[in-house]
């Protein structure tokens, strides 16, 4: 008996270890199961963040929907269920109302961009529902507003506009009371609406104030409206000093101040603001790449005032403190071109040489200005000094137009030549030896050196078939020529000189009524050419007989 009930102890035992054992396994499996069916929703949700970053909406939201389906999320309800993850619902909800955002932006058609803004608003909305405090959801929310709203008069003309964005952007910069994107989203949409000019003052007011960057886009964007001067101007000003007297980016919101006074015509001004933002960087001894760029408007300013030595000074710094020296000499000048000032330029630039190691595009430039000033020879003579082969090439090409202009075409050609020899892959070298090839009636050869510069073009040119086909004609190649003006005509089918050298070319082929019809062509794209009209009749006269 004794050993009996030893035996059904040992046996309830084991049934109860098999039990414990069976519970554990469970309590080990169950969150693996889990874990594994939750890998499935995620994956389609990195599927479709994928799609959306490719621009495929169509594909994005197939994954996106799938996620939320098999998540059982639904848009509308205030919250998600139990077993979804903290986390995984609101950004599930924000992919898919960027997405309804973007391909509203892509669509044309106006029914189907108010059915994709109405659905991005659903889930903006939702994601929101599950954090209210959060910036990119209502960023998205208030984007999408402003849209139906803009868009509401396209999709019902003639109902009230049930949309109104402005509190939705209110709300925004309450989360963000000093972010930039949600001042100039608001700012956008005010000055596209039109509504509460005196939000947008004050907005573009405590923009500028924070972030001194912001006056030039602002200033682009409000400049033409009519109270740019009296609100708009002083705002943005206001803001700038703010942040001056606040000492925070003063340097940057001085060369705001700068760029408005140079706008309004006020050169005093803004060579002041200027002077104190290079003092500022100077005294906290900041270094700017963009410091040389100061330096070159000062000397344009001074240029515009005619305050010759302050201008040569500042364009000196400006090509010392430059780290592209050549970018800074060319823009100089532009600078003095631009001002008339060749002789101030040439003084300028004979101490820079003297104050600072310039490149051999120096030679280029004062060249240019000898053009100007009416001295070609010296200015050929400062080109053939040019020995870096850098800058070879374009002093050559300059050579070859200061031949052209003298019809000297054995220098243009040899000018040319040697361009393209240095550098083959260049158009413009094959382009120019042509035409000095043409000058000389030296047809076949131009025909060769435009078959170069058709072949190096990395994109096609209607110009260069058009004057391969002018040497062809001259050639007596008609099929030649003409399969070049319809190459020509394929790449510029608005270009009437085209077509009425392809008439030509039908005609010299007997072929009439092809001409007649292509002059009626170009006829039709320069209606008032007297010359095409009397080349029609004569066509038009010749077929008939």
């Amino acid at each position: 008996m004794n050993t009996a009930i030893k035996g059904e102890k040992r046996s309830g035992r084991g049934a109860v270890s098999a039990r414990m054992a069976l519970c554990a396994a469970l309590a080990l499996l169950i969150p693996a199961f889990f874990c594994l069916w939750l890998t499935v929703p995620r994956f389609a949700y990195q599927n479709g963040l994928e799609a959306l970053r490719q621009k495929d909406w169509a594909r994005a939201r197939t994954h996106l929907l799938k996620a939320a389906k098999t998540y059982g999320l639904d848009v509308d309800t205030p919250g998600a269920p139990w077993y979804v993850p903290n986390g995984d619902a609101k950004p599930l909800y924000k992919a898919l109302g960027e997405s309804f955002l973007a391909e509203a932006a892509a669509l044309s058609d106006a029914a189907a961009v108010f059915a994709a803004l109405c659905c991005a608003e659903r889930y903006f909305r939702g994601a929101l529902r599950l954090q209210t405090l959060d910036v990119s959801a209502q960023t998205g929310l208030a984007r999408t507003m402003a849209a139906l709203e803009r868009g509401w008069p396209y999709f019902e003309p003639n109902k009230k506009n049930p949309y109104d964005a402005a509190p939705e952007f209110e709300r925004l910069l309450w989360l963000r009371p000093n972010g930039i994107e949600a001042h100039f989203l608001f700012i956008r949409y005010l000055n596209g609406t039109g509504k509460d000019d005196q939000r947008l003052a004050r907005l573009a007011r405590h923009l500028t104030e924070i972030y001194p960057q912001a006056a030039d886009s602002l200033r682009q964007d409000l400049a033409t409206r009519r109270d740019w001067n009296e609100k708009l101007e002083p705002a943005i000003i206001a803001g700038l000093r703010a942040a001056i007297n606040a000492n925070y980016q003063s340097s940057t919101a001085r060369r705001a101040l700068a760029n408005l006074a140079i706008e309004r015509g006020d050169f005093v001004a803004a060579i002041d603001e200027l002077q104190r933002a290079l003092a500022l960087d100077a005294a906290n001894k900041k270094k700017t790449s963009g410091v040389w760029l100061d330096y070159s408007r000062l000397a344009m300013l001074n240029s515009r005032l005619g305050l010759v030595e302050a201008a040569t000074e500042a364009a000196i710094n400006s090509l010392r403190l430059a780290g592209n020296r050549e970018s800074a000499l060319r823009e100089l000048w532009r600078i003095y071109r631009d001002n008339k000032q060749f002789r101030a330029f040439l003084t300028m630039l004979t101490l820079a040489e003297d104050r600072v190691r310039l490149p051999e595009a120096r030679r280029i430039v004062r060249a240019s200005c000898l053009v100007e000033l009416g001295d070609a020879e010296l200015a050929q003579s400062s080109l053939l000094l040019v020995k870096d082969p850098n800058y070879q090439p374009e002093a050559l090409r300059f050579v070859a137009e200061l031949a052209r202009k003298k019809k000297d075409w054995d220098a243009m050609e040899l000018a040319a030549q040697r361009a393209s020899a240095l550098e083959p892959k260049n158009i413009a070298n094959f382009y120019l030896f042509a035409q000095s090839l043409r000058a000389q009636k030296k047809y076949r050869q131009a025909v060769e050196e435009m078959d170069k510069a058709i072949a190096a073009a990395r994109k096609e040119d209607p110009s260069l078939y058009n004057f391969r086909a002018w040497n062809r004609w001259d050639l007596h190649r008609l099929e030649d020529a003409r399969a070049d003006w319809l190459k020509a005509i394929q790449l510029a089918p608005e270009n009437a000189y085209f077509y009425r050298s392809l008439a030509m070319t039908y005609e010299k082929e007997g072929a009439r009524l092809q001409a007649v019809a292509t002059m009626k062509k170009a006829l039709a794209l320069a209606p008032g050419n007297a010359e095409f009209m009397n080349k029609l009749l004569e066509l038009q006269g010749k077929h008939q007989k």
